[in-house]
């Protein structure tokens, strides 16, 4: 047998890497390189076939091995989730509304701790954005819950003009449900309601933002990515109490535009949205942040063709600051994500990661009750 493999080896590595062939084993784990692929899923510049970590996700591929524990098509050594969250629901205005819950080891024996709310994009499922944003690698090691509600047939109504969608035609009261969400969460776990956060993506993101208008008493800071305010919430009355922000955009984004107006996909029409200029301006004003904001470039990663401009807003007297990471070269994704497939695939920047951005701003921010 020792022979014919190694005959056979030469004839089959008719695809090379720079790290080498494909049938190797180049990092020792266990897992060939076949199998692994080159690519860098989790962007920290080691492609998967060298990266004993291949998902960043604290445990070697070599002890989570190619198995699919929560039978979601992905391997485990890929897979950041591979452990099945709770699958819940909540009766919510006539309907049963879905969500999936995270729970850190040993969350329910300690002391109150953070939960951050994540919202999907338009048609995504949770267990999608899951995948997408990585938010459980943060949880298991910052020790917050996470929570990963879905919007009526995967759309949420944040507040956009649109016809067909249900979520818009029907006037679905998402603001409601995720008041009414945080606070049953809150009801049966240690959740300390003075950190409470959320964290979207396109829809989400905007979603996201309506809430922090209309309630803000419920949260403590927002993290949205691939969405900006849609016009009409500009229409809103401006909110009372402000709201930290950090906002992810790519000036390259073709669904949302960085620049704002009309927004589509596949020819439908997905309403309007305030410019990411105006959007900031918004939110500056209302947050009562420094109008200049300090700059600096970031281009960390040589592989994704893209850069980063970081603006920080400094907080004013009220203490909520706002924060923009300025994105060129990269499409409608999760910075530092996997990238989506289907009509959303879209090049994804790994200058930065937008959930770890995100849970670093976070940390900085409690809710006065």
């Amino acid at each position: 047998m020792t022979v014919r493999v190694t005959l056979l080896l030469p004839l089959a590595c008719f695809v090379l890497l720079q790290s080498g062939c494909l049938f190797q084993d180049a990092d020792g784990d266990g897992l060939p390189d076949l199998q692994e692929t080159c690519v860098d899923l989790d962007g920290d510049n080691v492609p998967n076939c060298q990266d004993l970590d291949s998902d960043s996700d604290g445990v070697p591929d070599a002890v989570e091995g190619d198995g699919d524990v929560d039978g979601d098509g992905l391997p485990d050594f890929l897979d950041v989730d591979d452990s099945q969250p709770l699958q819940l629901n909540l009766a919510w205005d006539g309907r049963s509304r879905y969500y999936e819950l995270y729970l850190p080891p040993g969350v329910e024996k300690g002391t109150s701790v953070p939960l951050l709310l994540g919202l999907h994009g338009t048609g995504q499922t949770s267990e999608q954005f899951r995948h997408q944003a990585r938010i459980k690698v943060f949880a298991e090691s910052t020790g917050f819950i996470a929570a990963y509600p879905e919007g009526v047939e995967l759309n949420w109504n944040d507040g956009r003009a649109v016809s067909g969608i249900t979520a818009y035609d029907q006037n679905v009261d998402d603001v409601g449900f995720l008041a009414a969400l945080i606070d049953a969460i809150a009801l049966d776990f240690p959740v300390d309601t003075s950190r409470v956060y959320i964290a979207g993506f396109s829809n989400g993101s905007v979603m996201a933002q309506r809430f922090a208008l209309e309630r803000p008493e419920k949260i403590a800071a927002i993290a949205c990515v691939a969405g900006q305010l849609a016009e009409n919430l500009l229409e809103l009355p401006a909110p009372e109490m402000p709201t930290p922000i950090l906002m992810v955009n790519s000036r390259d984004d073709r669904v949302v535009p960085f620049a704002g107006g009309e927004a589509s996909l596949l020819g439908m029409s997905l309403g309007r949205f305030a410019s990411v200029p105006e959007s900031v301006a918004y939110w500056v004003g209302v947050n009562g942040a420094a109008e200049t904001p300090a700059s600096i470039a970031i281009d960390t990663a040589d592989y994704d063709n893209c850069s980063v401009v970081r603006k920080i807003y400094a907080p004013g007297a009220s203490g909520a600051g706002v924060v923009l990471y300025e994105i060129t070269g990269a499409g409608h994704a999760w910075a530092g994500g996997l990238q989506q497939v289907g009509a959303l695939s879209t090049p994804v920047c790994y200058d930065i990661d937008a959930t770890a951005a995100a849970v670093q701003f976070f940390g900085q921010y409690q809710r006065v009750q």
